[in-house]
């Protein structure tokens, strides 16, 4: 994830709609949504967190549901293009080491 406020990639991502819809999990969001608000705040951009378990017990329709809502709240509608940021963790002490790690996505 490049938090870096002197690197804009990601902000430029999410010009267009001028706001962004992230879907964290718990860990994720424990290391990283302090830094995540900041970095978003500095580019002027709107930053809605959805904070959900990943682990196998939370893999249920529910937590597909409150995610949905959360999308629902949010005003995204299949008409429009969206940018949404998925933030998952598989695996915390991998999360950020390596390039090819697949740990956290950012899309």
């Amino acid at each position: 994830m490049h938090l870096d406020t002197q690197n804009a990639d990601l902000a430029n991502c999410y010009k267009p709609w001028g706001r962004c819809l992230a879907v964290m999990d718990m860990n994720i969001y424990n290391v990283y949504g302090e830094q995540m608000q900041t970095y978003f705040q500095h580019y002027g951009l709107d930053l809605k967190i959805h904070k959900t378990m990943i682990g196998e017990k939370a893999k249920s329709m529910d937590t597909l549901l409150s995610i949905v809502d959360s999308m629902n709240d949010f005003g995204i509608i299949r008409k429009v293009g969206i940018c949404i940021c998925l933030c998952v963790d598989l695996e915390i002490d991998e999360v950020f080491r390596s390039p090819s790690s697949s740990s956290a996505v950012v899309l």
